[in-house]
């Protein structure tokens, strides 16, 4: 199935869609508007990484496809 498909029968309705998710490669390399800093550790901010890939490539992180399947 390609993403945005969408098959249907009497009982069910597939379809799928295509979603972009960031993947953190080293959290030790992201730039520090895109990390969290929460007492006594460092959290990436995958919502500031996502904005930032914007602008540009984001070193410690990738941005990756995704194919979701849906079953209604």
């Amino acid at each position: 199935m390609e993403a945005g498909e969408k098959v249907s029968d009497t009982q069910a309705t597939i379809s799928t869609r295509k979603s972009v998710v960031v993947n953190i490669t080293d959290q030790n390399l992201l730039p520090l508007e895109c990390v969290k800093i929460i007492p006594e550790s460092l959290c990436a901010d995958k919502n500031a990484i996502k904005k930032a890939f914007k602008s540009g490539e984001v070193p410690g992180a990738e941005l990756v496809d995704n194919i979701n399947l849906s079953i209604k």
